[in-house]
């Protein structure tokens, strides 16, 4: 299965000031926020993946990390037993073709 494709772009990173500190570092959440806001995304397979910032377009899900964004396929997920799992969280995801 191809469709998760690891992207590493400095087009994702916050640009340096002139002193050398990026505005991100000034916001850094702290561990009990980070695993608050986690999304779970499940696989048709059935394995899963933890995730934080992402982004849907289209028919694809990018997920955002430090210096990488991964291209998810929505069709590789069960979006149904995704729904689910972060029921409450505010994830929105489109209803699954059948």
């Amino acid at each position: 299965m191809r469709s998760i494709l690891p992207i590493k772009s400095e087009d994702f990173l916050p640009r340096l000031s002139s002193s050398g500190s990026s505005r991100r570092s000034q916001t850094q959440a702290t561990p009990q926020e980070r695993t608050k806001n986690l999304i779970v995304l499940v696989f048709r397979d059935g394995h899963r993946m933890e995730i934080q910032n992402y982004a849907i377009v289209g028919q694809t899900l990018w997920v955002f990390e430090e210096r990488v964004a991964t291209k998810i396929l929505l069709s590789d997920l069960d979006l149904d037993a995704t729904q689910r799992e972060n029921r409450g969280s505010g994830l929105r995801l489109p209803s699954q073709e059948k």
